[in-house]
C-alpha cells in the first residue's frame, strides 16, 4: 500500500455548525484517487462537537479528543504527531474550500526549483468576500499584519514574509524538524513564528495566488486580548535580530527611493544630513520601532512604569532659573542631554510668551539627535505647549534635544533672528513625565 501523501490536520474547538461545513466542503474539493485522511482534533469543545464526531464513519477521517484545552499549537501537535501524511495541510474549523484550491498550492510546495518550506493561500472572509488574507508581512512601523489586498502585479506566487496558519502547506519531515509549533504561544503568532523557523532552516515561505477559500475569521479566539500582546511580545524577543534586520531593509529601500514618502511615519522631518547616510539611517529607524514595542508591552502588560526619574538623568544646558518666576529663561539654544532613554511617547516644551500682547510672530525649532525636527509656529496664545510625538532616540547614547526659538516672516515662515527673549520656559514633558532643572 503507497504511503498517505497528505495529511489535513484540524483543531476544533465549538462552532459545530462552520466545522461540518469546513470537512462537506473540504472532501468534496478532493482530486480524484489523492492518498489523504483528515485528522480532526477537539481541544475539549463545550458545544455538540464530540457527539458529532462519533456519528462519523469515514475510514480517511480519525478523530482525536482533548480532555481539557490545550490550546492551538499544542493542539495542531498532536494532531501532526498521529499524522501518516508525506506533506501536512494545517487547516482551521471555519474555512470553506472551493474546487481547484488544493493543486496550486502543493505545485508550489513540490516544485524542487522553489526550494518552498510552507505554502499558503488567499482567504476571503465568508461575510463579505473582502480579501482577510494574501500573506503576512511586517509594515514599515515594525508591526505584523494581514495583507489585505492582491499585489499589483498579478503573478502565479509570491515569496512572502509570512502566510497565516489558518491554512498552510509544509512537509511533515519540515514541521517535525523546527519542532512543530512552539507551545509557549497560546491562540496567537505560532503560525508566523514557524514560518520564521522554517526560513531559518534556508527555506521560503510562498503565496499561492491562485488558490484562494472563504475563511469565517477568528471564530475561537479574540485578537485584541491582553494574551495576543503576550504572544506579539514572545515573537518579537525570539526574532528581535532577524525582525530588526528585516525592518532595516525595509527602510533601505524607502531610503534610498529618492520620494520623500517616508516623512509621513514621522512627527516633523528627517534631517537630510541623517537620510544621506541610509545605511546607518535605516538601521537607527528600525531600532526606534522596535524599542517603542517594547516600551508598550513593559508598560501594558508589566505595568511598569517607564523611565523613572528622567529630571535626575537630564543635563540642561543655556537655561537659567528665575526662582521668584519659577521659570527658565533660554540663552540661544536650549539643550537637553537625557542619558538611558531608548523610547518614549513625546516630548513637549511648555511656558509662556514674556509679552502676551506682543502679537510678533515667533516659531520654536525642536531637534531631536540631529535626526528629527519640527517648527512650530506659535499662535497668539500667551501659552505654549509644543512639541513632536514618538521622537526618534537613539538607546545606546545620551539623546540631544534642542530647542531655538526664531522670529518668523509671516509672508512665508522664513525663521529670522533669535527670539528667545520672547518666551520663558515652564518645564519640558518626556515620556508624559514633567522634567525640570533641580
Amino acid at each position: 500500500m503507497d504511503p498517505i501523501k497528505i495529511s489535513f490536520i484540524v483543531p476544533l474547538y465549538n462552532h459545530l455548525a462552520e466545522s461540518k461545513e469546513m470537512l462537506s466542503s473540504l472532501l468534496r474539493t478532493m482530486p480524484l484517487h489523492l492518498s489523504y485522511e483528515v485528522i480532526l482534533v477537539d481541544d475539549a469543545s463545550s458545544d455538540e462537537t464530540q457527539q458529532w464526531l462519533e456519528t462519523i464513519s469515514d475510514l480517511k477521517i480519525k478523530s482525536i479528543v482533548n480532555t481539557v484545552n490545550r490550546g492551538y499549537a499544542k493542539t495542531n501537535n498532536i494532531g501532526v504527531s498521529h499524522a501518516s501524511g508525506v506533506i501536512l495541510f494545517l487547516i482551521n474549523n471555519d474555512l470553506i474550500f472551493s474546487d481547484g484550491w488544493l493543486q496550486p498550492m502543493l505545485d508550489l510546495l513540490e516544485n524542487p526549483a522553489l526550494n518552498a518550506g510552507v505554502v499558503g493561500n488567499i482567504q476571503r472572509r465568508v461575510v463579505d468576500n473582502d480579501i482577510d488574507h494574501a500573506g503576512v508581512r511586517m509594515t514599515d512601523f515594525g508591526k505584523i499584519n494581514h495583507i489585505q489586498q492582491l499585489p499589483s502585479v498579478q503573478r502565479s506566487f509570491y515569496k512572502m514574509f509570512a502566510v497565516t496558519g489558518a491554512c498552510m502547506a509544509i512537509s511533515k519531515h519540515h514541521f517535525m524538524a523546527v519542532g512543530g509549533f512552539d507551545e509557549a504561544y497560546i491562540n496567537g503568532a505560532e503560525d508566523i513564528d514557524l514560518c520564521m523557523k522554517i526560513k531559518a532552516k534556508g527555506k521560503s515561505v510562498y503565496l499561492a495566488a491562485n488558490s484562494c477559500i472563504k475563511h469565517h475569521v477568528s471564530l475561537s479566539r479574540d485578537r485584541s486580548n491582553v494574551q495576543n500582546e503576550l504572544n506579539s511580545r514572545l515573537f518579537y524577543t525570539t526574532w528581535r535580530d532577524d525582525l530588526k534586520r528585516q525592518l532595516s531593509n525595509q527602510w533601505l529601500c524607502l531610503l534610498q527611493s529618492g520620494v520623500d514618502h517616508y516623512s509621513t511615519f514621522f512627527d516633523g522631518e528627517l534631517n537630510d544630513a541623517f537620510v544621506s547616510y541610509p545605511n546607518n539611517a535605516s538601521r537607527v529607524i528600525a531600532e526606534n520601532f522596535l524599542c517603542r514595542e517594547e516600551h508598550r508591552w513593559a508598560q501594558l502588560i508589566d505595568g511598569q512604569i517607564n523611565n523613572k526619574n528622567l529630571s535626575g538623568r537630564t543635563e540642561f544646558l543655556n537655561l537659567s532659573y528665575h526662582q521668584h518666576r519659577q521659570n527658565y529663561s533660554i540663552s540661544g539654544t536650549a539643550t537637553l542631554m537625557v542619558s538611558d532613554l531608548k523610547s518614549a511617547v513625546n516630548f513637549y516644551v511648555c511656558g509662556n510668551k514674556t509679552d502676551p500682547l506682543n502679537k510678533t510672530p515667533i516659531a520654536i525649532t525642536i531637534s531631536i539627535n540631529n535626526i528629527q525636527s519640527k517648527v512650530i509656529v506659535l499662535n497668539n496664545s500667551a501659552n505654549i505647549n509644543v512639541g513632536i510625538m514618538a521622537p526618534v532616540l537613539l538607546n545606546s547614547i545620551s539623546n540631544v534635544f534642542n530647542i531655538s526659538v526664531n522670529f518668523v516672516n509671516p509672508d512665508n515662515d522664513e525663521l529670522l533672528a533669535d527670539a528667545s527673549h520672547m518666551i520663558y520656559i515652564t518645564h519640558f514633558v518626556i515620556d508624559d513625565q514633567i522634567v525640570i532643572k533641580h
